[in-house]
C-alpha cells in the first residue's frame, strides 16, 4: 500500500550507514536559519553537524491547525478511508505500542502537530524511531483494502505516520531544533 515517503524512510533504516540521516521532499527543505533566502539558504550537511552538537532532531515548526488534528485530516480525506484507517492504527499501537496510546489520543483530538514527516537525526535515534514507527504502521499498510479510495485518499496510512511522528516525538526527552521550511510552490506562487 502507499505510505508516502515511509517508503523512503523504510530504505533508509534497512540500507543506510551515513552517521546523520533524515527526510526532506522533493519540494520542501529546511532552512539554515531565518525563513528567507529561498534555495541559497537551504540547509546542508554543514550546518546539520553543527546544529546536532546542540540538538537530537530538526525538524518542522510545531504548527497549530486551528481545528483538531483529527478534524483536518479527516477533512482532507474520503470519511471511510479516514475512518477504517484510524480503527486499524489504533488497533496497531494498543498490539505493538500500548504505552503510546493516550499520546495518540492526545495528539489527535490537539490542534499542534510537527507537520511532513521532514527530519534530520542521528543515525541510531533515527533507527529508534523507524523501529517504532514501522511496527505500527506494517499491519495496517497490509490489512487496508484502498481500491476504492481516490489517489489521494489512497496514501491514507502515510498520513497517519505523518501524525504518528509528533506521538513519538513528544514521549522523548529530546532536545528539537525547529528548523523554518522553504517549501518550493510557494516561492512560485510568490513571483
Amino acid at each position: 500500500q502507499l505510505i508516502n515517503e515511509c517508503t523512503g524512510m523504510y530504505w533508509l533504516w534497512k540500507n543506510a550507514t551515513d552517521d546523520y540521516i533524515g527526510l526532506v521532499h522533493y519540494r520542501r527543505y529546511f532552512l539554515k536559519e531565518a525563513a528567507e533566502g529561498g534555495i541559497d539558504n537551504i540547509l546542508d550537511e554543514g550546518s546539520v553537524k553543527e546544529i546536532m552538537k546542540d540538538y537530537d532532531i530538526i525538524t518542522c515548526p510545531m504548527y497549530d491547525f486551528g481545528i483538531s488534528v483529527r478534524q483536518q485530516l479527516k477533512a482532507t480525506i474520503m470519511e471511510e478511508a479516514y475512518e477504517k484507517s484510524e480503527q486499524l492504527i489504533t488497533e496497531s499501537i494498543c498490539k505493538y505500542q500500548p504505552e503510546y496510546l493516550d499520546l495518540f489520543y492526545h495528539v489527535m483530538s490537539g490542534r499542534c502537530m510537527y507537520p511532513c514527516n521532514m527530519f534530520m537525526t542521528r543515525k541510531k535515534l533515527f533507527d529508534e524511531y523507524c523501529e517504532w514507527l514501522f511496527s505500527i504502521i506494517i499491519e495496517p499498510a497490509e490489512k487496508i483494502d484502498v481500491s476504492g479510495y481516490d489517489s489521494y485518499s489512497k496514501r491514507v496510512i502515510g498520513f497517519f505516520a505523518e501524525r504518528l511522528f509528533t506521538v513519538w516525538l513528544l514521549n522523548q526527552p529530546l532536545r528539537i531544533k525547529e528548523a523554518p521550511l522553504f517549501i518550493t510552490e510557494i516561492l512560485v506562487q510568490q513571483r
